[in-house]
């Protein structure tokens, strides 16, 4: 087991009101709600909601870009929300990250050579002719061109963009990559060509993903096992197989049955909406195990 998240929580607070000052209560919202799962080395682990669900503040909790209001994480059985910043900052290499959107996560004044490199020189790997080397390797491996090394983020495509992203992440040889809605920004021939490279980076490096995203599809494609987030809570957790043919949770249905499908004689009328309001759906009591490796939350119908 590479990751273990135990009964991860994660508040925001509300703008003052005039009822917490003079009450003294902290009005608050809890984006993550008692999040509990396992990640094991080499597996892909799909998390999927609509949005708002708390997929990304769970992402940036594991990333400890923002810490969790409570909760543990260990990560290669090392207490991961206890260590120092010092510490925390020699172990970051050991967990990298893949955003959403390719561009904003680029700096635009450094060539991709560069924004390859980076990484390397912050955490003192290599010399600089073997960091030139290593990036020239792993622009091979995300299929770019040698010429891209010179260019900047603003004369790539959002493909190739999201490729360099890629690139930058596995320079360190994380044994874990979190890829937080890595395929949004793409069109769908992009987004097909991205889930292959990914397919292949993980043969090739042995790598551990979170993928977090809010495409059924995608997640089909790419995972082993999918984790469903509804109201920053796992409703239901499974092979990627049984989540598609068994599902449990209403929600997990819902979703199943919002994917488009090219059959006209599915297609709804208007006014004839499916889709429950978030209030209908209970998020009180525990994951329950449903059958082999199947768990979903004792509320399920």
């Amino acid at each position: 087991m590479i990751l273990q998240v135990k009964n991860l929580h994660k508040d925001f607070p509300l703008p003052a009101s005039e009822w917490v000052k003079w009450t003294g209560n902290q009005d608050k919202i809890r984006a993550v709600n008692g999040v509990s799962f396992e990640v094991q080395q080499g597996e892909i682990l799909g998390i999927v909601g609509e949005s708002g669900c708390g997929k990304t503040t769970l992402a940036r909790c594991l990333l400890r870009l923002i810490e969790p209001s409570a909760g543990e994480v260990y990560f290669q059985a090392q207490d991961w929300l206890c260590l120092p910043p010092r510490e925390l900052r020699r172990q970051r290499k050991r967990i990298q990250a893949i955003f959403q959107d390719p561009y904003e996560s680029l700096n635009p004044r450094m060539t991709v050579n560069s924004i390859i490199q980076e990484p390397l020189a912050i955490h003192g790997l290599g010399n600089p002719q073997e960091r030139r080397l290593w990036a020239a390797r792993l622009l091979q491996m995300v299929e770019l061109e040698e010429v891209t090394a010179v260019r900047y983020a603003h004369e790539l495509s959002g493909g190739q963009r999201q490729r360099v992203a890629i690139a930058r992440a596995l320079a360190c040889r994380p044994d874990l990559l979190v890829a937080d809605e890595p395929l949004s920004a793409l069109d769908i021939p992009v987004q097909r060509k991205i889930i292959g490279l990914l397919k292949a980076l993980k043969r090739e490096f042995q790598l551990t993903i979170l993928f977090i995203s809010h495409s059924l599809p995608a997640v089909r494609c790419l995972c082993d096992r999918v984790a469903v987030m509804y109201a920053g809570r796992i409703v239901e957790l499974a092979p990627v197989g049984e989540i598609f043919s068994r599902p449990l949770h209403a929600y997990t249905k819902e979703l199943i049955d919002a994917i488009p499908r090219p059959d006209p004689s599915n297609r709804q009328k208007v006014g004839q909406s499916r889709w429950t309001p978030l209030e209908r759906h209970p998020t009180a009591g525990q994951l329950k195990r449903a059958g082999p490796g199947h768990w979903v939350l004792s509320d399920a119908r």
